[in-house]
């Protein structure tokens, strides 16, 4: 009995946080990256910058692959163009063309 408690133990342990990969553009899909924008999730992840090459990485360590989350952006002047993309299921792996495309243009434009 307690070789199964430590194995249950281990497990829970072993169980990684589900991450969320993404790219934040510029004007239309395909558009610039856009570096130092603020990527979060309130209260479930750590807020993060965008990259040079405006991907950013958010870890949930509370969800698992199939939670719902919705992610915020914040730039100045600029506001999310693709917003309904920002209420997001939590994919299995986010490679290739599951990275989450997030486009901002510039208020007022």
């Amino acid at each position: 009995m307690r070789l199964f408690l430590a194995l249950v133990a281990c497990a829970s342990d072993l169980q990684a946080a589900a991450v969320m990969r993404g790219k934040l553009v510029r004007d239309r899909p395909g558009g610039d990256p856009m570096v130092g924008v603020s990527v979060t999730a309130p209260g479930i992840a750590n807020p993060t910058l965008s990259r040079e090459d405006g991907t950013f990485s958010l870890e949930f360590p509370s969800k698992q692959p199939g939670d719902r989350v919705r992610i915020e952006t914040a730039y100045a002047d600029f506001k999310v163009v693709n917003w309904p993309q920002l209420n997001v299921v939590l994919a299995l792996d986010y490679q290739g063309s599951d990275v989450l495309v997030v486009i901002l243009a510039r208020t007022g434009e």
